[in-house]
């Protein structure tokens, strides 16, 4: 069953949300590339997300996380979010969108400075052969890589 735990959006962090587009911008220009002009900043706040959302009221925590409840009956056709989540020992890109019938769900740490280190090449790879994956028409891509267990996996 869908969860109802809505992100309470912090407008006091909305230069986070800048930052982060700038971030992805410069590093994952794959990613860039397919947010769409004009989405509100979504100011998710430390540990969740910053960065823009096309429904910034309507993110539930859980798709922040897991793939598992990022489905097509769960979310509003037409949604999209692309951020970047710090957790304080580690970062994370997210990138999530609907399309229709499809969903695309992205969740890949880049760096974590307690263990693993630099995830950036792995990253940007695992980000080319999702939306690799998109591009030939699957219906329900999910990738991503850190955390436990592989929340991916949906």
């Amino acid at each position: 069953m869908p969860s109802n735990d809505l992100v309470s959006l912090k407008p006091a962090r909305e230069h986070h949300a800048v930052h982060s587009l700038d971030f992805i911008r410069r590093e994952f220009p794959a990613a860039w590339a397919r947010i769409p002009d004009g989405l509100p900043l979504f100011p998710g706040g430390f540990a969740l997300a910053d960065g823009v959302c096309s429904h910034p009221g309507q993110v539930r925590e859980t798709w922040l996380f897991t793939a598992l409840e990022f489905v097509v009956d769960a979310v509003p056709d037409g949604f999209f979010l692309a951020g970047l989540k710090n957790s304080g020992g580690s970062e994370y890109l997210l990138l999530m969108w609907r399309d229709g019938a499809r969903v695309f769900w992205l969740r890949s740490q880049y760096v974590n400075f307690m263990r693993a280190g630099d995830q950036y090449t792995p990253t940007c790879e695992m980000l080319a052969a999702a939306l690799g994956r998109w591009d030939a028409g699957e219906d329900r891509v999910t990738a991503g890589i850190g955390g436990q267990p592989e929340p991916w996996r949906g």
